[in-house]
């Protein structure tokens, strides 16, 4: 753990690495860090928020296909829930790169029976 705490203390975007949750309204979700901002919603809805941003020199070891060594881009992940009537309603959001990284690992092509690869 320590390893993965270093690389995120001396990456060049340490500042942008971190997490929002909680719960916002739509209009606070047009502001939101780590790629949460890209849902369309209404400005008085509410939602419950989780978003990460990770930097991609640590997720390097897990996908060297997707990241280079010394390459150091944000790498983001947001989820939203919400109830829209009586229905729940989730959303997803992540960067493309993300998206890469998780359809070429083995664990999750294995996982998924091979369906990851055709991200």
């Amino acid at each position: 753990m320590d390893e993965v705490l270093d690389l995120i203390l001396e990456s060049s975007i340490a500042d942008d690495t971190g997490f929002c949750f909680g719960d916002f309204t739509g209009e606070e979700l047009a502001d939101a860090d780590y790629g949460c901002s890209s849902f369309p919603v209404k400005s008085n809805d509410e939602f419950f928020l989780s978003g990460y941003g990770i930097p991609s020199d640590v997720l390097a070891p897990l996908c060297p296909t997707v990241f280079t060594p010394g390459d150091s881009s944000l790498v983001t992940f947001c989820s939203a829930y919400a109830n829209c009537g009586s229905a729940p309603t989730v959303g997803l959001a992540m960067s493309a790169s993300f998206l890469a990284c998780m359809g070429s690992n083995p664990a999750i092509l294995a996982a998924t029976g091979g369906l990851s690869a055709s991200f």
